[in-house]
């Protein structure tokens, strides 16, 4: 059976076992999306009017700006959460998962999230009102 074959049969039962654990204590459960992506500049070189086989002289440095985008979307509601980061890292993800606690400590937030590094890694904590569900690779 394949991983995301697998993920849709058990899914539902996953919920209620979190929320059978969790869900007492806390007013209402709330499911959200999360990911990321880059936004930024990155100059784009194009063609340079020249005589007949004269190289166009251009800066070969390509400089790149860009920043990340993390966000948190409730499909059941549309209420979004999001945070413009420097970057994508572990340290970043933190940041963004403890502002987001902050946000309604008093509901139960299952998570679904992609297996990218920063979800991942041991290093990143979240509070008890807080359940990561990992999405299967494709």
């Amino acid at each position: 059976m394949t991983e995301v074959k697998e993920f849709k049969e058990t899914i539902k039962d996953k919920f209620k076992e979190i929320i059978r654990e969790k869900g007492e204590k806390y007013e209402q459960v709330r499911l959200w999306t999360q990911d990321q992506t880059r936004i930024g500049l990155m100059p784009i070189h194009r063609k340079r009017i020249t005589g007949k086989a004269i190289r166009p002289l251009i800066s070969s440095e390509i400089k790149r700006e860009y920043g990340y985008l993390f966000g948190m979307i409730e499909p059941l509601t549309g209420k979004d959460f999001m945070m413009e980061m420097p970057s994508l890292e572990t340290a970043t993800m933190q940041v963004f998962i403890n502002e987001f606690e902050q946000e309604d400590p008093e509901s139960l937030h299952l998570i679904l999230v992609d297996n990218a590094s920063p979800h991942t890694t041991e290093k990143l904590t979240v509070g008890e009102n807080i359940v990561l569900i990992f999405l299967p690779a494709n």
